[in-house]
């Protein structure tokens, strides 16, 4: 579903990952932003931002703009992105 300018919400993708690396995470993220651009391309309101993972933790954190949690949800499953959360955040300064 599009929808208007402005609609769209910051959400944050929490991944637990056992064996985590940068090289892992890369991957990962190049087939998530893959995945929101063929999303977005057919309608959908959603791109992929940014991310930060920190390996000692075995976490990395995904951030997107989207219409819908559902629309995150997707692109993680088909960029094979494993995940925990997806949660909508408020994004403050630059």
């Amino acid at each position: 579903m599009t929808v208007g300018p402005g609609a769209r919400k910051s959400y944050l993708v929490e991944c637990y990952w056992p064996g985590l690396t940068e090289a892992r995470a890369a991957s990962s993220t190049r087939r998530a932003e893959q995945a929101a651009a063929q999303l977005a391309a057919g309608g959908a309101e959603i791109a992929y931002r940014s991310a930060i993972i920190v390996p000692e933790d075995e976490v990395a954190l995904c951030l997107f703009e989207a219409a819908s949690p559902s629309d995150v949800a997707e692109v993680c499953r088909r960029a094979g992105l494993p995940y925990d959360r997806i949660l909508q955040v408020s994004r403050l300064g630059a």
